[in-house]
C-alpha cells in the first residue's frame, strides 16, 4: 500500500456493510489529517525542530490507559499545583 487512504479504502470495502467500522475508519483518517496539520502549525511557530509529540517536549506525561478521566485530571492538577504553580500565578 502506498498511502493511508488506500489502506482505509481496502478495509472499508472489505467491511462495507458495517456502518460502525466505516465511521471508525473515517475518524481515523480525520485524526491523521489533524495531526499533520498540527505539526505544520507547530513548525510554523518554532521552525523545523524535533517532533513536538516526543516526551522530552512535554511538561506533564500521564498514562491514561487504565485511568478514568477524573483520575487523569486530578493527576494533572496536582502536578500543576506542585511543580508548575508559577503558570497559575501569571
Amino acid at each position: 500500500m502506498s498511502s493511508l487512504s488506500e489502506a482505509s479504502c481496502l478495509l472499508s470495502n472489505h467491511f462495507a456493510d458495517n456502518p460502525s467500522f466505516r465511521e471508525l475508519i473515517q475518524q481515523f483518517i480525520e485524526n491523521q489529517t489533524r495531526d499533520e496539520d498540527d505539526m505544520k502549525r507547530y513548525q510554523s511557530f518554532y521552525g523545523e525542530i524535533a517532533d513536538y509529540r516526543l516526551p522530552e517536549h512535554c511538561d506533564i506525561l500521564v498514562d491514561t490507559t487504565s485511568r478514568v478521566p477524573q483520575e487523569s485530571a486530578q493527576i494533572i492538577l496536582d502536578e500543576l499545583l506542585n511543580k508548575h504553580s508559577k503558570w497559575l500565578n501569571s
